[in-house]
């Protein structure tokens, strides 16, 4: 087995209930391989969110279990080895730091006990601004940047950090056409650079464009394997409805990433 196809992201029957009995997630399986970008797509409440947090460790599963890198996700965490652009939503855009404070975060987890940046972080964190074209942003405060600007500040904190997992959690959201290719260009480079990339995203009509393997969930698995063969009108309508399976694929055959309908889910 070579190691794009070694499983990086590992979910093994994993079911959620949170305490006030809400199901999340139920027997929920699949193995990410290496080198690669998978978007996990399901309408709201479908359990996307609660799965995405099971693979960040945020939320414990209730049954089975999710491995990173064949290790448990505490183990990866501590060793860095997975990032995460969460959405707008999850930010306090008023705190009081700068472009370059959140990009040094990324570095934290590298840092002595002293959290004193090394010449090694500051150069991995200009590196990481600067392939994000974010560099002559390093004074300003996040709270003052635009939705696309925000989005390449989180995407350069996660760079910085170096980690071989990448979790984006909407990262086409309040942005513009030009930063959505950005955004795009870099996922495909990561990817050949190693990096296996998790996409949860509503933007349904793009999938086909940057990702080699999809999940559909709808608080099961509904499918799971390649693009070229799950991304199909029977598992779309399975999991949103004939209607919107049909909208999506007729936008993808004409090529069309259309924002009102690609993302009316959300």
């Amino acid at each position: 087995m070579n190691r794009h196809d070694e499983p990086v992201i590992d979910v093994s029957h994993v079911s959620v209930r949170y305490p006030d009995g809400h199901l999340g997630i139920q027997d929920v399986s699949l193995s990410l391989p290496g080198a690669s970008v998978c978007a996990l797509i399901g309408p709201n409440g479908s359990g996307k969110s609660t799965l995405c947090r099971t693979i960040l460790g945020f939320t414990r599963p209730t049954s089975g279990k999710a491995r990173l890198l064949g290790m448990a996700v505490r183990q990866a965490q501590k060793r860095n080895l997975v990032a995460y652009v969460p959405q707008a939503e999850e930010v306090d855009w008023q705190f009081p730091v700068s472009v370059w404070d959140v990009v040094m975060m990324g570095r934290q987890g590298q840092m002595n006990w002293l959290r004193i940046p090394s010449e090694n972080d500051r150069r991995l964190v200009k590196a990481a601004m600067a392939r994000l074209e974010i560099e002559d942003l390093a004074r300003r405060q996040i709270g003052m940047l635009s939705g696309g600007q925000k989005k390449r500040v989180f995407l350069a904190r996660s760079l910085a950090q170096g980690s071989r997992i990448l979790v984006l959690d909407e990262p086409f959201t309040g942005v513009d056409a030009h930063t959505e290719q950005s955004i795009m260009s870099l996922i495909r480079d990561l990817r050949d650079e190693g990096v296996t990339v998790l996409i949860v995203t509503h933007a349904l009509s793009s999938v086909p464009q940057y990702c080699d393997h999809v999940a559909m969930v709808s608080r099961k698995l509904v499918a799971f394997g390649p693009v070229a063969t799950t991304f199909t009108q029977p598992h779309l309508a399975t999991t949103f409805g004939d209607v919107m399976a049909d909208t999506v694929l007729s936008d993808t055959e004409r090529g069309v990433c259309d924002r009102s309908s690609a993302w009316s889910l959300s």
